[in-house]
């Protein structure tokens, strides 16, 4: 029987914080070079992790992917998905993937990266405001994502691009309307994109749809207590005071397990977050949610 992803070995990254020299406030129409205002050169700090393939394993000719998360997420949550990719890339059949070595990266205002650019991004939406342009817009984050694609490491390589949700956008842009110094990617998958097509009207199916999308994520609860309590909110857990710290204990117990590899589904009921992987879940409330206590205590999501 095949291992499931809850109970794959942990994969043992390298972590990378890359400084990334990037250009902001870039419009799809400032490709004539007309400078608008907010548009700035700035270094944005992006926290990376690299999954080597061992020797044995190792295809130098083979891919190197570079995933990208969905909105609200983070870099970690791909640990399950390289588990099993490393997995099939090391097996002696006709699934081995021929993988060079693995990227797995958090945009600039979520998980890591939204910790390590808090300051400057902040400081930029201030001034965008008192100013009367944006302070941060989809192009920001294509341009960081081709800034990304430049580095050094990648040289030479054979890259697929792996995006999720709204990443997807942020390929499509880096790679079609900025200019860039890197023959990237050799091809691009695309999961669950979030697209939307030039001149589709509001009252196009996909428009209505993404519409509602916009204002689930504007509506979703983004404040919690504690890491604990965001843990039950995921899991959708409701009861008395007992029965919440009752569970609040088996949740935190839950993600030092993770740590360990370890699975048990208990007490989990039926809200979306409740059927991921153990251990996306518990990555999530680890690494995709901050302490605010700058801004009136309790954490909140890094986005």
């Amino acid at each position: 029987m095949s291992a499931t992803p809850s109970t794959l070995p942990w994969p043992t990254p390298e972590r990378h914080v890359i400084p990334l020299r990037t250009t902001l406030g870039i419009r799809d129409e400032e490709s004539s070079g007309t400078v608008q205002p907010g548009r700035e050169e700035a270094t944005l700090w992006c926290a990376a992790l690299r999954y080597p393939v061992s020797a044995r394993q190792r295809n130098e000719s083979g891919l190197t992917l570079v995933l990208t998360h969905g909105m609200s997420s983070h870099k970690e949550s791909y640990h399950p998905v390289i588990s099993r990719m490393l997995q099939l890339n090391g097996a002696e059949n006709r699934y081995a993937a021929g993988i060079r070595e693995v990227w797995s990266i958090d945009l600039p205002n979520h998980g890591e990266s939204a910790a390590l650019n808090r300051a400057l991004l902040d400081d930029r939406k201030d001034r965008g405001r008192r100013e009367g342009w944006e302070g941060r817009s989809t192009m920001d984050l294509s341009a960081y994502l081709n800034a990304f694609l430049s580095i050094p490491p990648l040289r030479g390589h054979r890259v697929v691009g792996v995006a999720h949700s709204g990443s997807s956008t942020f390929w499509i842009h880096a790679l079609t309307i900025l200019k860039n110094s890197h023959s990237h990617p050799f091809a691009i998958i695309f999961m669950e994109p979030t697209v939307m097509f030039p001149g589709m009207p509001p009252t196009d199916p996909r428009s209505i749809h993404g519409a509602a999308n916009v204002r689930g994520a504007l509506s979703k609860r983004d404040r919690w207590a504690n890491r604990e309590d965001a843990m039950l909110w995921l899991l959708g857990i409701k009861g008395s005071s007992s029965r919440k710290q009752e569970t609040r204990e088996n949740s935190v117990r839950r993600v030092d397990e993770k740590n360990r590899g370890d699975s048990n589904n208990s007490n989990r009921t039926k809200s979306i977050w409740s059927k991921w992987d153990d251990r996306a879940l518990a990555l999530y409330v680890v690494c995709g949610v901050i302490s605010r206590s700058g801004d009136g205590g309790g954490c909140g999501l890094l986005v």
